[in-house]
């Protein structure tokens, strides 16, 4: 079996999301984990509560969550590309 995607479970205080559509995602898996920087594409989906949306409303939307620490992001994370294909989070 070929592990195609590999998917990251974050909280959002953890999450640094990309400046621009083409940049980059970085993040730390784990407290004593190195830096992850995976890059982002145009076609990387940005989704909140399930619902698709562009990285700018997303960045706004994640900025308004009051606890970063609880709430919790999946990063997809596409293993022969080295891209991410989706960030998902659902908001408590």
């Amino acid at each position: 079996m070929v592990t195609v995607v590999r998917a990251y479970e974050i909280s959002i205080s953890d999450l640094r999301l990309p400046r621009f559509s083409s940049g980059t995602i970085s993040f730390k898996d784990c407290v004593a984990c190195d830096l992850q920087v995976i890059r982002v594409t145009d076609a990387t989906r940005y989704v909140l509560n399930g619902k698709n949306m562009p990285l700018d409303e997303f960045k706004v939307a994640i900025k308004s969550i009051h606890n970063k620490d609880t709430n919790i992001s999946t990063v997809m994370h596409h293993l022969e590309s080295d891209t991410v294909t989706e960030v998902m989070v659902v908001r408590k």
